[in-house]
């Protein structure tokens, strides 16, 4: 990951070093109200250089390329940060559309998800809070007798927390997936869960309690929480 401010990318613009196969994002440090821009490009110099003239709202930029990097690779790596940009409603995003993804081989689709994970990896490191999830965001489920709170407490370790006060519905509560928890049963077999409750869902079938798919919990934009927790690979 290459990271400049704008001064400085206006002092190199003209470098060939910066004549590069990859993925950039351009934003405001001084305000997240200002929003980001994510962009792709086989050269990202010339890209960068036309928003220099005539995109007034950010100060600093992010580059995303590798050995491996390609066009096919940096359009899908665009794609997928768009997406968890949108996700994470941290930043307003300028993007109009969610950019193109491109068909890939098994074992570029392998690759192309080690780069996400590096590249996310190298965000949080660099205490880059761009794709970081709103903290006060809630998915809730409130239908088939159930009204459940959810918060996300860690995006990549896929770790959620279930808010006391939430209830679960007879017909999703199970004695098993509720070992653990401080619940009190309620008229009818559902469940009111007493205290707070963090688990860590799996990878490939996020279920709350075991039975309750993540699929099942929307924040207030309609987003669901399976789909958040997707975000973090391609």
């Amino acid at each position: 990951m290459i990271r400049m401010t704008r001064k400085e990318f206006q002092k190199c613009k003209n470098d060939e070093i910066l004549n590069l196969v990859g993925v950039y994002i351009i934003y405001s440090t001084s305000s997240v109200t200002s929003g980001i821009y994510i962009g792709e490009g086989d050269d990202v110099r010339s890209r960068l250089k036309a928003h220099d003239k005539n995109k007034d709202f950010w100060d600093e930029l992010l580059i995303f390329t590798s050995e491996r990097m390609n066009v096919a690779y940096a359009k899908n790596i665009e794609y997928q940060f768009i997406k968890r940009a949108k996700l994470s409603s941290k930043y307003p995003l300028y993007n109009g559309v969610g950019g193109g993804r491109r068909k890939l081989g098994k074992e570029d689709k392998e690759h192309l998800t080690k780069h996400l994970k590096d590249f996310y990896e190298v965000i949080s490191k660099s205490n880059l809070d761009i794709f970081d999830v709103r903290p006060d965001a809630i998915y809730k489920l409130d239908r088939r007798g159930c009204d459940i709170k959810v918060k996300i407490t860690d995006l990549d370790k896929k770790s959620v927390r279930v808010l006391s006060g939430s209830i679960v519905g007879a017909g999703w509560s199970t004695t098993v997936g509720m070992r653990g928890v401080d619940y009190q049963t309620l008229q009818g077999g559902a469940y009111k869960i007493l205290e707070d409750v963090d688990l860590v869902l799996n990878e490939d079938r996020p279920y709350i309690f075991g039975k309750i798919s993540a699929a099942s919990f929307k924040n207030e934009n309609s987003i669901s929480l399976r789909l958040v927790l997707k975000s973090t690979l391609g």
